[in-house]
């Protein structure tokens, strides 16, 4: 059997999931390494956006306009988990500082489109400049062939917690 702490990641009985001790220390390690990317991401996450003098929350609605072009602003609230009265307060900063526009949107004159100025173009490309790096830099140390198995693996981890959690979880 093996042994964790009560704080680790996965605490559950390894019978109780069909697993044995192999297959759950393999999880257990797994959760961990994740549980470590987390963290390490949102630290990185919170320098950048000290560095560039915008808050956490701030920068991750400027990654969802950088990835999505031209978002509403109802849709970046959905995607950033946020009501619609944050996101209003957040853009009026942002386009303060020069790093987003809104626009009349071109169907639904009632409506609003959201894009990075060119200052916040440059902001999230230094950003993923940096970051990009760092995961060159871990990736090359992998064996041949192995980046293709790690990502896909990732994949599925995410597709996993995307997924709705029924009234059994609980």
């Amino acid at each position: 059997m093996v042994e964790r702490r009560a704080s680790a990641p996965l605490t559950s009985d390894p019978d109780d999931l069909g697993m044995s001790d192999d297959v759950s220390a393999t999880v257990h390690e797994s959760a961990m390494a994740i549980s470590g990317l987390i963290r390490s991401v949102e630290k990185y996450r919170r320098r950048v956006a000290h560095r560039f003098g915008v808050s956490v929350t701030e920068l991750r609605a400027l990654a969802q306009l950088s990835e999505h072009d031209e978002l509403t602003p109802r849709q970046l609230a959905d995607r950033l988990d946020l009501t619609t009265g944050s996101v209003t307060a957040l853009l009026d900063r942002l386009e303060e500082a020069d790093l987003v526009r809104r626009t009349r949107h071109p169907s639904d004159r009632r409506s609003l489109q959201l894009q990075l100025t060119e200052s916040g173009h440059r902001l999230m490309s230094a950003s993923y400049r940096i970051y990009q790096q760092r995961l060159l830099f871990a990736l090359r140390s992998l064996p041949e062939g192995s980046a293709q198995t790690v990502t896909a693996f990732m994949r599925m981890a995410a597709e996993g917690y995307d997924a709705e959690i029924d009234e059994s979880f609980v």
